[in-house]
């Protein structure tokens, strides 16, 4: 079934996707809620209808992979039953949520062949999987659960703050000619991307090596409570953030890992959300605005307290509420892109190369992901579990079960495969894990 907007939509059509948008053409973000109860499939298609007014983007198809035409074209709705299969089945196996989803072929939507969102509904034994995939140059990850989150309360009646996609939101390319751009991006630090990155990255991808994420850990609030402050005491300091003393455990356990010499050059990557931090992207825009910044660059074997530090140092001048540093990046991006001239904010070479010596962090804790509520006749209908995404994140903190407190952290590619090699009586478990039960 194909579903509609129920109104044209307020903005003009085509929706011209920007620099930040087409950056992620060939991506597809899969999200998998799972429900302890039957959804009510023609509520979930009203609301639908009624939320798709407000992202008419959703329901329409690409013009030449530059734009979009809000063509209410609509969004496949389809539903399918697998009673042989629980939810504790898909909980065991979490590859098998998105097994059952409707794939989106990026290259078809690309060329106006096919959807930019797809929906299904799988009726388990003793529950529901709600499968969403939907083109990444529509939406990043923060407007990609806040639009389910949204059709949620459609689904009540109840409303909900108005997504934003005006593309001027986000702020204009440097004017700066070529050459200038990219003296900018050389004195930032920035990576030149050769066509041998990019080979080895699609070949990577086509044999599946970029995948197979694999949990690494649970880590509960008390956990994470220790962590930081053993990273304060380390780096002599009152204070760390949490984020910055948990990417520089990750990444020193990354580095451990795969066996990297000590005082190998290394480096991590944070995704930043743009969003209030540059000035003219309000907290509802609804088109890409994770930005990716390399936060700090180390030596293999530097300790925790180092790490978080020098983390710190370097994600403080884009964590500013407002941050002309990310502007000034965001810019430069863009300027760079329309140049054709292929510098990055962190080295994809190293990230990856056999041995990776970057580690590419994505923190999805702090989202919308389980805040959806499909609930009917007064009563909340919530997910009892929300699969991770399948996007080749390295590494990626992701929010717990309602039932459980704190963050999971997953791993994929390189380090996933290295993961499954290890003994279970390594000593790197213990290792990650130390915080678990010191004071």
């Amino acid at each position: 079934m194909i579903v509609r907007a129920v109104d044209k939509p307020s903005i003009p059509s085509p929706w011209t996707m920007t620099e930040l948008d087409s950056a992620n053409l060939i991506l597809v973000l899969r999200g998998a809620w799972l429900f302890d109860q039957e959804l009510d499939e023609g509520r979930l298609r009203d609301g639908l209808e009624r939320v798709l007014t407000f992202y008419p983007h959703l329901a329409g198809r690409m013009v030449r992979g530059r734009a979009i035409e809000l063509s209410n074209a609509g969004v496949p709705f389809n539903v399918s039953s697998q009673r042989s299969i629980s939810i504790q089945d898909v909980c065991a196996s979490p590859e098998l949520a998105h097994r059952f989803a409707d794939k989106l072929h990026p290259l078809l939507a690309q060329r106006g062949h096919g959807p930019l969102l797809k929906i299904r509904l799988t009726r388990l034994r003793d529950g529901t999987l709600l499968n969403v995939c939907c083109s990444h140059a529509c939406l990043d990850g923060n407007g990609f659960y806040t639009f389910v989150r949204n059709w949620g309360a459609a689904c009540q009646g109840r409303s909900f703050p108005v997504p934003v996609l005006d593309q001027a939101a986000v702020p204009g390319e440097d004017p700066s000619p070529r050459g200038a751009l990219v003296h900018k991006a050389l004195a930032e630090g920035w990576s030149k991307l050769s066509p041998w990155t990019v080979l080895r990255m699609v070949m990577l991808a086509l044999l599946g090596r970029l995948g197979g994420r694999i949990k690494v850990a649970h880590l509960s609030s008390s956990t994470l409570r220790r962590l930081r402050k053993q990273a304060a005491r380390e780096a002599s300091t009152q204070s760390v953030r949490t984020f910055d003393a948990l990417s520089a455990h990750l990444a020193r356990m990354c580095s451990r890992l795969i066996d990297l010499p000590q005082g190998t050059p290394c480096s991590v990557v944070t995704i930043l959300d743009s969003r209030r931090r540059v000035q003219t992207l309000p907290a509802d825009f609804a088109g890409n605005a994770a930005f990716a910044v390399t936060s700090a660059q180390f030596a293999a074997g530097a300790s925790l307290g180092e790490l978080t530090a020098r983390i710190q140092r370097g994600l403080d001048p884009y964590l500013s509420f407002p941050s002309p540093r990310l502007a000034q990046a965001l810019r430069l991006a863009r300027a760079l892109v329309r140049h054709r001239a292929w510098y990055m904010p962190y080295d994809a070479a190293a990230m990856h190369a056999a041995s990776p010596s970057l580690t590419y962090v994505n923190n999805f804790s702090t989202l919308a992901v389980y805040d959806v509520d499909f609930g009917q006749q007064g009563a909340p209908v919530l997910p009892v579990r929300v699969v991770p995404h399948d996007l080749p994140d390295p590494v990626l903190i992701w929010p717990a079960p309602p039932d459980q407190d704190g963050v999971e952290v997953y791993f994929a590619g390189t380090y996933a495969r290295a993961l499954r090699r290890l003994p279970a009586d390594h000593p790197w478990w213990s290792e990650m894990r130390r915080f678990e039960s010191e004071p």
